[in-house]
């Protein structure tokens, strides 16, 4: 994980395949330019995981305006992760899950959207992705609010961001489940999960990363509440400090 802003990202040296010779691995490495710039009249972004927590909200507030002494502007840039394209356009998707994959190119929602992948998708299906920029294995949420942070907004509320009880909480997981399916071994990946995060929000010590969630919420660890840029509201909070549903005069 690296701290780096996408206004001075110019591209990155990638593999593009890899050969063995006499037991040795060789790779050839090809330059990619960026390819997506990004200039947000709002820096306040909101990640659009696919925890159940998020269930309920009305996703089609984060399309809305405000206005005040700086002019009408959006509410905010929207990043969202995988199978979200099926009810919501987002300002940004990321998609990296190898079986959803050929769902999102066959939707033709490439055409007339952007989406962030890695370089085997961008080779596997051309001119349908854009490189996410120091790529990590990371869960696509993180990702998401990494790109966010990157891109330089301040302000990151975290929608859908659940931590497993079960192995298996997601809102697509049912019509999904040979796509996402279980997690075996939970209190391994919450841990991970978190120190990720964690990792991510102190990287970024300039931006603000607020969880939104109902008041009787999936488990969060406790400890994200020790990273002084990071805190928890309800829903009914964040539509007032998001002013979600503001009408633009």
């Amino acid at each position: 994980m690296q701290h780096f802003y996408t206004a001075d990202y110019e591209g990155e040296v990638v593999v593009n395949t890899t050969s063995w010779r006499d037991a040795h691995k060789e790779e050839n490495r090809v330059w990619i330019p960026k390819t997506i710039i990004n200039e947000p009249d709002n820096l306040t972004a909101h990640v659009i995981g696919n925890g159940t927590s998020r269930s309920n909200f009305d996703l089609n507030f984060l399309k809305g305006q405000v206005g005040g002494s700086e002019g009408v502007r959006s509410v905010g840039q929207s990043y969202g992760c995988n199978a979200l394209y099926k009810d919501f356009n987002p300002t940004f998707l990321l998609c990296f899950n190898k079986f959803l994959i050929k769902d999102l190119v066959d939707s033709n929602y490439c055409e007339d959207n952007i989406v962030y992948s890695n370089m085997k998708n961008i080779k596997e299906y051309p001119n349908n992705f854009h490189l996410y920029p120091q790529y990590y294995n990371s869960p696509t949420g993180i990702l998401a609010a990494h790109i966010a942070a990157a891109d330089g907004h301040q302000k990151i509320f975290l929608l859908g961001f659940d931590w497993y009880q079960t192995g298996k909480e997601n809102i697509y997981f049912d019509e999904d489940s040979n796509v996402y399916g279980t997690v075996p071994d939970v209190n391994a990946a919450n841990q991970k999960n978190t120190k990720t995060m964690i990792s991510l929000i102190n990287l970024y010590s300039e931006a603000e990363f607020i969880r939104v969630s109902t008041v009787n919420s999936a488990y969060y660890p406790e400890e994200l509440n020790w990273c002084n840029n990071f805190r928890q509201i309800s829903y009914s909070n964040y539509f007032s400090e998001a002013q979600l549903g503001a009408i633009a005069r």
